[in-house]
């Protein structure tokens, strides 16, 4: 929602706690982790987007398992 409000740069701590939790995940470490990396280079609302789109790839593959 904040990505699509155009507003995610005005939100750093929360962009740097998903960055953290990004971190943390037990599956798709390597995909989790070029995220967070991304975080440095990508503008907010591309890096929000890219994250919400691996999150759905996630969720899809935990479904067809």
């Amino acid at each position: 929602m904040i990505a699509s409000l155009g507003e995610a740069e005005a939100y750093p701590a929360d962009l740097q706690q998903l960055v953290t939790n990004l971190r943390l995940f037990d599956v798709d470490t390597a995909g989790a982790a070029r995220l967070a990396a991304a975080r440095a280079t990508e503008p907010a609302e591309a890096w929000v987007e890219q994250v919400i789109r691996w999150t759905w790839s996630q969720l899809e593959s935990e479904g067809a398992s």
